[in-house]
This record gives structure tokens, sequence and C-alpha cells, in this order.
């Protein structure tokens, strides 16, 4: 296959990784991958995912990314990898801000100093901007309010330093909540279906936080397209990605429940030691700029994507 066909995933295995490989074998690409050493590729047997050469590497060693951005030339590389949990960063505060920042710089100073430019996606998230009054476009302030929000800010100020100095192609996309059936338990739509599912012990209650926050919810499968999409832009651009509508997760429970015939009031209980002192009470995407430059942003309904999670539908 051509060389302009090699395309590179950091954080591979993860739920957003393994969607966007699945996408792009389907466009007829050659996909590389970058996993820690131990890590299982158990999405991959879940999606049927075969024909990828996996590195197993520490990102945060800068020899290690170095070489394998050396071994190909590739046209794109995704930044994907990472810590992903605010409530683990609350606990990881320096882990989370190595793990998360060095990555990013260790494939910007490998492609400057191997002098190669390939287009760069960055992850971000909408926990950069915190509590926001108005919906989040592209010039809402940053307002990081965890370890793990705080590392995606910083990442967006390297990507823009090897931009402005370097004449890199970085594309970064703010990501809002967007959940599948590859998502971790310890996410809170999968903690709340599987305990439905599995309720065996009738005097066993689910335990949660604050189930008054709101969030803009999206489909994972649908965000990856528009990752895909974003950077088939020839420069590059910043974007929010989400669907512009916000519910909060009380009403979330109450439609999960209803599936089940459970009640709330018999089945959950809130653990004020679960309830983060700076959690976002409220966020919401404005996607105009992506329906301006793609024509289109995601749509899929909230009650959609919860049918999907429950029937453990991929896509």
């Amino acid at each position: 296959m051509s060389y302009k066909k090699k395309i590179l995933i950091f954080g591979i295995a993860g739920q957003d990784g393994s969607y966007l490989t699945k996408l792009l074998l389907k466009k007829k690409f050659k996909v590389y991958g970058v996993v820690r050493k131990r890590k299982k590729l158990n999405n991959f047997k879940i999606l049927g995912i075969k024909g990828v050469k996996i590195f197993r590497a520490d990102i945060n060693d800068f020899h290690q990314v170095k070489s394998i951005i050396s071994s190909n030339i590739f046209i794109e590389i995704y930044y994907l990898s990472g810590v992903s949990s605010v409530s683990y960063s609350n606990s990881h505060s320096l882990k989370t801000i190595e793990n998360n920042c060095r990555g990013i710089f260790n494939i910007l100073e490998s492609c400057k100093q191997l002098n190669r430019k390939p287009k760069i996606y960055n992850a971000a998230s909408s926990e950069c901007f915190g509590n926001a009054k108005k919906s989040i476009n592209e010039k809402t302030p940053f307002n990081p309010l965890s370890p793990y929000a705080l590392s995606k800010v910083i990442n967006y100020y390297i990507t823009e330093h090897y931009k402005k100095n370097f004449s890199f192609s970085v594309y970064t996309g703010f990501s809002f909540n967007h959940d599948s059936p590859l998502r971790p338990n310890s996410f809170v739509l999968k903690k709340i279906i599987n305990f439905a599912k599995n309720r065996n012990n009738k005097k066993k209650k689910l335990q949660l936080g604050n189930i008054d926050i709101s969030r803009d919810w999206g489909w994972a499968p649908e965000h990856v397209k528009f990752i895909y999409k974003i950077l088939r832009l020839k420069k590059p651009h910043d974007f929010i990605i989400g669907t512009g509508k916000t519910m909060k997760l009380r009403k979330l429970i109450n439609m999960i429940f209803k599936e089940y015939n459970l009640s709330i009031k018999k089945n959950l209980k809130i653990n004020k030691s679960f309830i983060r002192k700076n959690d976002i009470t409220k966020n919401c995407a404005d996607p105009k700029k992506l329906r301006r430059f793609l024509n289109d942003y995601p749509k899929t309904e909230v009650k959609n994507i919860l049918n999907n999670l429950i029937h453990d539908k991929l896509y």
C-alpha cells in the first residue's frame, strides 16, 4: 500500500481509537497504533478489527515515540492517548499531567526533529471550559476545574506553540460526552446500565454522586466520524464536537430504570463521598462552527444512545 495511506493512532485500543480504526480501515487506509506494553486489545476483538500494526511503547519515553514516528511516513497522527477519567485525575494529579502532556509534546517534537509534517489531531475535552453559563464555542475562555481538564488545556497551548513557531498542522477537537458499549464500566452511563441489568441483590443500591449535573450526551461512533472529517480539511481548525443539547443525569437514570421497572427511590443511594467539589454542573456544546465547515454536526438523540447501550449495539 502507498505510503500516502499510512496513519498512526496513539491510544488506539480505547473507545475512540477502536472506532476510528474501524472507520479508517473501511476508507482503505493502512493503520498503525500505539498502546502500552501490557494493554489488551479487547475492543479490536469486539469490532472484528484485523490487519493493524501495533507498537507497544511508553508514550512518555521520547526516544520510543521518535522511533515509531521515524519507522514510516505517516500522513496523519491522532493523539487519543492518556488519562481520560476526571475522578482518577483528582487523586492522581501529577500522573495525569505527566501522562497526558508528555505524549503530545513527544509527538510534536519528534516530528520537528525528523522534519515530518503530518496532520495531527489533538483530542481535547469540554472539561477545559469548566462551568460555562452559555453554550460553549471555540472562543469560550478556558476554566479547568480538574487535573484532567488542566492537562488538556496545557496540551492545547503546546500544540499552539508548534503551530505558530514551526507551521505544524494541528487540529484540536474539544469533545463533549460520547458513549458506546466500548466505554469502560467505570463511566457513569455504563455503571447505571450494568447495575440495572445485573440487579440480583435487592438490598444492594446503586451509589452515585451528584445526579443533577447536566451534560451534552453524544454517541461515540458518530462522534468519531467528525474527528475523521475534521482532518479532511486542508487548513487546521479547532472545533467543539457536541450535539448542542443537554440533559440532566437524573432524567437519564429515570429512563434507564424505567426500562428495567426499577424505582430511583428504592434502588439509588446518593453517596456524598462521590460528589466532587469542583464538578461541572452543566455544559452544552455550540457546534455552529462544525456545522459551518462540515455542513453537519452530531445528532443522535439521548433515547437512542441509551437504547444502544442497553442492548449493546455497537453502531
